[in-house]
């Protein structure tokens, strides 16, 4: 097993510390994802509000800002979205743990799915780990980290499990965060 440095953990908790400074919904999507990006690499970081029952991605945001998405994201998400294991995961279990396609089925499988050949495919990027922030009425927030190259290590999932795991209370107080977050001890973020 991998163990985090003194140096990932500083980072860390440097990380949680300025997550919970005021910022507008906005500016916390992209403090968010840019922030993870000097925990763990990856060639894009995405921030995700799912609503499954709409079939529809009401918001997201990505870093770097200019990596090139399809046109038609929020459709094909929206679309093939019971083909995307984390979510079909966070959405079956109610857990929002750190967790990668890998955990789920193989490579080989995954680049069988529509999903991964209408969006995964054309952008290049086929490793893909993250977790859910689940909330209620119909609503998902979904961190995602994703990479060309390899796929990510069990150091990457304790870094993000360190991330995943910060007492979200104080999104209530922050004007952009979401009012319908709320901490559980069973999940690390779970619906209210």
């Amino acid at each position: 097993m991998e163990h985090l440095t003194s140096q990932d953990l500083c980072r860390l908790f440097e990380f949680l510390h300025n997550l919970y400074e005021l910022r507008d919904h906005d500016a916390f999507k992209q403090h968010l994802v840019r922030g993870i990006a000097d925990l763990v690499p990856a060639d894009v970081y995405s921030y995700n509000e799912i609503r499954p029952s709409k079939k529809l991605l009401t918001a997201y945001a990505i870093w770097p800002a200019e990596f090139p998405l399809p046109r038609d994201t929020p459709e094909i998400v929206g679309r093939y979205q019971h083909q995307i294991p984390l979510l079909t995961h966070y959405l079956t279990t109610g857990k929002g743990e750190v967790a990668k396609i890998s955990d789920f089925m193989s490579y080989r499988e995954f680049q069988r799915t529509d999903f991964h050949n209408q969006f995964f495919g054309p952008i290049g990027v086929p490793y893909c780990m993250g977790f859910g922030i689940l909330l209620n009425r119909d609503g998902l927030i979904g961190i995602g980290l994703h990479r060309n190259g390899k796929d990510y290590t069990e150091r990457d999932r304790r870094i993000l499990c360190g991330t995943a795991s910060a007492h979200p209370s104080g999104l209530r107080k922050r004007p952009g965060g979401h009012p319908h977050a709320r901490w559980n001890s069973g999940a690390p973020w779970s619906t209210g």
